[in-house]
């Protein structure tokens, strides 16, 4: 403690000299046999610390995805799988809200044309805005839900 105390007022140029100091004492005190078997200890931590992490990465659940979709809500059991059909959900509903603002647009821009009838262009996407919205807020009622399964299966 009192060594600490003392390098704190040091400037970071006289810290890195005392460090290199004390490297060369560790380097005159062992033998290179030992620094070596030092330094591959190390790289072999190193190697398995960074091995676990990746196995621990590869075991986490596969992105959801249109295409496995199903196949994930059948085999839903924890928290995890709910929260992650949830995150699904509520990026359907965002990407379908957006999809409905822009028919929204599309449906202004066909009636500023004033364009003669019987086209009802702007009425067809004032439909499709709609349908849009509805959609949206479908996905975002099937989030709630898979958030209250995964609310649930957490209290079990």
């Amino acid at each position: 403690m009192e060594k600490l105390s003392e390098n704190q007022g040091k400037r970071p140029t006289q810290i890195k000299d005392a460090c290199n100091r004390m490297m060369s004492r560790w380097k005159r005190r062992t033998g290179l046999k030992t620094q070596k078997k030092l330094i591959l200890m190390a790289a072999a931590l190193l190697g398995l610390l960074v091995g676990t992490h990746q196995i621990a990465a590869n075991a986490q659940h596969p992105p959801v995805t249109k295409d496995n979709l199903a196949q994930l809500i059948t085999d839903a059991r924890t928290p995890a799988d709910h929260e992650a059909i949830a995150a699904f959900y509520q990026q359907e509903a965002a990407d379908e809200n957006k999809t409905a603002e822009l028919h929204q647009t599309l449906a202004d821009t066909y009636r500023k044309l004033k364009i003669p009838k019987p086209v009802y262009m702007a009425e067809m996407c004032d439909n499709m805005a709609a349908d849009f919205r509805k959609t949206a807020t479908d996905a975002n009622k099937l989030a709630a839900m898979h958030e209250q399964m995964a609310e649930q299966a957490e209290s079990k």
